[in-house]
């Protein structure tokens, strides 16, 4: 009699990486991050379920931001967008997109088809997603600079890659 072997589902993985974030570590004098390798190497042989970049864009240089988040939608990452507000005076407000992250990474692990969530990011203030991920049995993967992660999210996290490592910078063309 021939018996029928389960072949158990390959882990459905979402990334979600905080733009902002990740362009303060290029300021520190890390390198440019390559997406297309860390959108690589978070998926680890797992299906991507969905890639997202959470992205701030500045209302005087629209074209500058044009290339990044072109080369982000050709890796097969989504884009989400959001203008930085000027102060009167000019002055570019704070701004960033971590309620939409959050919002997204709950989303996340409330899908029954999601395994794992990865956050590349160092922000400590998403160490309660980890909690909640946890909570609901979801596996937290964090990627970010060694000297911008903060040590809340690296204890908590399943897993953490640094991106310090050259493979993950653009390499300049000569």
């Amino acid at each position: 009699m021939n018996r029928i072997i389960p072949i158990p589902p390959v882990p459905r993985v979402g990334i979600l990486f905080d733009a902002q974030n990740l362009y303060c570590a290029h300021k520190e004098g890390y390198g440019r991050l390559d997406y297309r390798v860390a959108l690589r190497e978070a998926l680890c042989n797992r299906m991507l379920f969905v890639a997202k970049a959470y992205v701030v864009t500045h209302p005087d240089y629209p074209t500058a931001s044009n290339g990044f988040l072109q080369t982000l939608l050709r890796s097969g990452i989504q884009v989400h967008t959001k203008q930085c507000e000027l102060s009167r005076l000019g002055k570019p407000l704070k701004a960033n997109l971590d309620v939409e992250l959050a919002i997204d990474a709950t989303s996340l692990i409330l899908d029954p088809a999601v395994n794992t969530i990865v956050l590349a990011t160092g922000d400590g203030d998403f160490k309660s997603l980890i909690d909640l991920a946890h909570s609901h049995n979801k596996k937290v993967e964090i990627m970010g600079y060694t000297k911008l992660m903060s040590r809340h999210l690296v204890r908590s996290a399943d897993k953490v890659t640094y991106l310090d490592d050259r493979r993950f910078s653009i390499k300049k063309v000569a």
